[in-house]
């Protein structure tokens, strides 16, 4: 469901950013207007949310006498409220420590690269490949090619996701580790076309140069609509393998290691953001090669040291 955004928003660029061949500072404008207004709805409804614990007010003078007397008695004893904040603090701090122990654990070292490459392809495909072929002005109509990738990057996580829900029964069948080195496959291809289809530059900035390594002769929107699904596809599956994982491999700590998880992520994908303007496509993507093997060496073990039965 919440990949399902990547299809309504980019239907939206598709059609308001068709025949531009450039995106001017009021086309952002418009569309960061956008996103503000759904950010404000969102959470003004969150914060409409009634927890449970809240119920219906009472007026004082409502309250039998025998009750108020009792609420004396206990608002006595709320002057101990900060020493319960002090606690509540020192708790948690204690979550804090212990999600840093976990993260220097055999196990959390070997499934920690996976965690790093799951940020940097995030922010390959929500940031870098988009940019690229907004950039690729060899190609036609490269501004509304945005949405259309972003578009099938929605439909492969999509896809991705019903196949996980739907063919939970199927799938419980298949290993986490064939499941991942099938999602890497899917990557593996689209970095290739990714290399083959685009100027190594256009990550950098809008250029008219052909493919560098010549193999196409123009950048071809069909390849990197291609792209954009195999992206978006394989994603999901890393993800469903991550998670599975942290549930099967940390039954004890699974909300240290689900926060360590989301730390090493956001980490990961703001470097991979903070680098991306100084290194070019080929440089980036050598970089996802790189921590997409290291991931599967390491998770293949991890997967063995779950699996196997405690020594005696």
């Amino acid at each position: 469901m919440f990949q399902s955004s990547l299809l309504v928003g980019n239907i939206y660029i598709m059609i308001a950013w068709k025949g531009e061949s450039y995106v001017s500072s009021e086309m952002r404008t418009t569309l960061f207007t956008i996103f503000a207004i759904l950010a404000s709805v969102g959470c003004s409804i969150f914060l409409l949310l009634k927890g449970k614990c809240c119920g219906p007010e009472t007026r004082y003078d409502e309250v039998p006498v025998e009750e108020q007397e009792l609420k004396g008695e206990n608002d006595e004893k709320n002057v101990s409220e900060p020493e319960e904040s002090q606690g509540a603090l020192k708790t948690i701090s204690s979550s804090i420590k212990a999600a840093f122990k976990l993260l220097v654990t055999k196990k959390m070292l070997l499934i920690a690269p996976l965690f790093m490459y799951s940020g940097f392809e995030l922010s390959y495909f929500s940031g870098v490949h988009p940019t690229t072929v907004g950039n690729s002005k060899n190609m036609a109509d490269s501004s509304s090619a945005v949405g259309m990738a972003g578009l099938f990057v929605g439909i492969g996580e999509v896809l991705g996701g019903g196949i996980f829900v739907f063919g939970a029964k199927m799938m419980e069948n298949i290993s986490r580790t064939k499941i991942l080195m099938g999602c890497c496959i899917l990557h593996i291809a689209a970095y290739g076309l990714s290399l083959c289809n685009y100027p190594f530059s256009a990550n950098l900035d809008a250029t008219d140069n052909l493919p560098t390594l010549g193999i196409f002769s123009e950048t071809s929107r069909e390849v990197a609509i291609a792209i954009a699904f195999l992206l978006g596809l394989g994603d999901a599956g890393v993800n469903n393998v991550i998670y599975t994982s942290i549930t099967k491999g940390f039954p004890e700590d699974t909300t240290s290691a689900f926060a360590l998880m989301k730390f090493i992520q956001s980490a990961t994908c703001a470097l991979c953001f903070f680098i991306s303007n100084s290194i070019n496509l080929f440089m980036a993507i050598s970089i996802l090669l790189s921590f997409l093997f290291l991931s599967l060496v390491t998770f293949i073990p991890f997967m063995r040291s779950v699996t196997s039965p405690p020594k005696a």
